[in-house]
């Protein structure tokens, strides 16, 4: 809600979901492994990581999944670019998009590597049309090669509404910070640092 210049958002709080009742089932499924066959075991610092074949599947305990197959050499044929983005769509609704609040994944880009054939497709948290930033991370980026997932990077967040309100910064003051920093195009959005989240201003390039 935009009044007067000064915008008006939901107060948003964080919590990283990937707790002791976490279940690791759908996302083994998701990337192909064998839950009953995989080599399971714990790092000292609470990963779990689990290993069938070629696929390894890490779990943090900070909200991280990483997922890799060093062998995948995508389909017999190319299933083409709209199939493709299906494929990463399909995996951000069943693991990022599973986890219960306000926020849901939003495709955010799409990038193609001609040497390699793969799509790099990134997906972001959105709360009510209001995109949230997270640094350098996103909610889930997947390398995508004739519709196989080789690699994958989750953060999973659970968001919720605090019952208050949050006001960020006023436009004219952004524009102000955005003039003296080199020019840009400031973006509302919610800022999540791992610790927090407040409403305020991303400055796109």
């Amino acid at each position: 809600v935009i009044e007067k210049g000064q915008a008006q958002l939901h107060a948003v709080t964080a919590q990283n979901p990937v707790d002791a009742n976490f279940d690791p089932s759908g996302l083994a499924s998701l990337f192909g492994i064998n839950g009953y066959m995989a080599n399971h075991y714990a790092e000292a610092d609470g990963t779990d990581i689990y290993v069938d074949g070629s696929s390894i599947l890490r779990i943090h305990t900070d909200g991280t999944v990483t997922f890799k197959n060093s062998d995948a050499v995508g389909g017999k044929s190319d299933p083409g670019f709209s199939a493709d983005l299906a494929v990463a769509a399909k995996a951000a609704s069943a693991s990022v998009g599973t986890i219960r609040g306000v926020a849901s994944p939003k495709l955010i880009y799409v990038g193609y590597d001609e040497e390699s054939g793969a799509y790099t497709v990134r997906y972001g948290y959105e709360i009510s049309g209001c995109p949230v930033s997270m640094g350098s991370s996103s909610a889930a980026q997947f390398t995508v090669i004739d519709g196989v997932i080789t690699e994958a990077e989750l953060h999973f967040r659970e968001y919720s509404y605090s019952g208050e309100d949050d006001v960020p910064l006023p436009a004219v003051q952004a524009m102000a910070l955005v003039q003296a920093k080199g020019g840009g195009t400031p973006l509302l959005c919610y800022v999540d640092n791992g610790e927090s989240v407040c409403a305020g201003w991303k400055i796109l390039s």
